[in-house]
């Protein structure tokens, strides 16, 4: 037996109040476990709704469905991931059409500000510019018009100063001459031998 002094009486361990104390190995009670059936049944998801006109990349779908399984996810809160996801591919579909107009309006104001191809010689520029396609397009003319309104590529102005040099060239009337070939003046004696004229 152990003696203590404390305040100089003398207590004897069977005489001091018992506390209690953890036991290191005693058994925890077990936490209430969900039915494991439904822990192991993935949920089965329906459609999700989009904007109208979106769609979701099936790839993308199908690494987010089983990311939802795994996170036990209830179609209602799967859904709100989905058009959040929705929400975001739209506002940078947004910003990348609208930094495309902007560059588009940039190529104008660029070309109608040259002073060889713009201003006052932009309609003399649009002119050859649909000579050169219709020159040079063959039945493919209507397509590349089309391509190039979509994109903007009309106004771009290297592109636009291209298509018109090209289309005046085709406008311009030249004999054709041999290369190397001095220039000769050409005269009616020459164009009709035949003739009585003097």
């Amino acid at each position: 037996m152990v003696d203590e002094t404390i305040d100089n009486e003398i207590v004897s361990e069977a005489d001091a109040p018992a506390v209690d104390a953890p036991v290191a190995d005693a058994p925890v009670a077990d936490a209430p476990v969900a039915d494991a059936s439904a822990a192991a049944e993935p949920v089965d998801y329906g459609q999700f709704a989009l904007p109208e006109g979106m769609e979701i990349d099936p790839s993308v779908l199908g690494q987010a469905v089983p990311l939802f399984q795994e996170l036990n996810l209830p179609q209602d809160q799967a859904q709100k991931v989905v058009s959040l996801y929705a929400q975001v591919k739209q506002a940078d579909r947004d910003n990348t059409h609208r930094a495309w107009q902007q560059a588009i309006e940039g190529w104008r104001t660029e070309l109608k500000a040259d002073p060889a191809f713009g201003g006052a010689n932009l309609v003399q520029t649009t002119s050859s510019a649909a000579k050169a396609i219709d020159a040079y397009g063959g039945k493919d003319a209507p397509a590349i018009r089309e391509f190039m309104t979509a994109y903007g590529l009309g106004d771009h102005p290297a592109f636009a100063r291209f298509l018109a040099r090209v289309g005046r060239s085709v406008t311009e009337d030249r004999l054709p001459r041999a290369q190397g070939a001095p220039a000769q003046k050409v005269t009616a004696r020459d164009l009709y031998p035949n003739s009585n004229m003097s």
